[in-house]
């Protein structure tokens, strides 16, 4: 695979090449030999769990599996549409957040979401006889897609 960094804050997701790839202007994208394209990191992780073999991105237990998917929802859904670099530049812009305010909002919804996602994990934990209830390699990669536009500022 090729990795091709995009820099979100020089805004190259807005520009008219990477649209095409994903007309949110958002990243990740995962780009097959064949063109085949996805733009969703839960929609990266599932096409990838059952496309390549050995991988195993997702719990097989089928309640562990559900775990997983509901804490990486819980991510996708409710946390990172607050937090996201989209958002914190609208409310500067259109509502007129100074640094600090953004900061303020950040750190509420981050602090509240994880929050919750750990109090998931903890009774997912208290559900499970085994050490962990769910495979923190799917919890690495999920939260690796979906905060890979905060890894590189420059």
């Amino acid at each position: 695979y090729e990795i091709v960094p995009v820099n979100l804050l020089k805004s190259e997701q807005r520009s008219d090449e990477y649209l095409k790839i994903n007309p949110l202007g958002g990243v990740p994208a995962l780009i097959e030999e064949d063109d085949f394209t996805l733009c969703q990191s839960l929609a990266m992780i599932d096409y990838i769990d059952h496309t390549y073999s050995g991988v195993g991105l997702f719990p097989e237990n089928p309640q562990d599996r559900a775990i997983a998917h509901q804490i990486a929802c819980s991510v996708a859904e409710d946390i990172h549409p607050l937090i996201n670099l989209k958002v914190q530049k609208y409310i500067a812009e259109e509502l007129g957040a100074d640094d600090d305010a953004k900061k303020k909002w950040y750190a509420r919804w981050s602090r509240e979401g994880m929050a919750a996602v750990e109090k998931m994990i903890e009774t997912a934990l208290l559900f499970r006889t085994r050490r962990y209830a769910i495979d923190c390699r799917y919890l690495h990669c999920a939260a690796s897609l979906f905060h890979a536009q905060y890894g590189r500022t420059s």
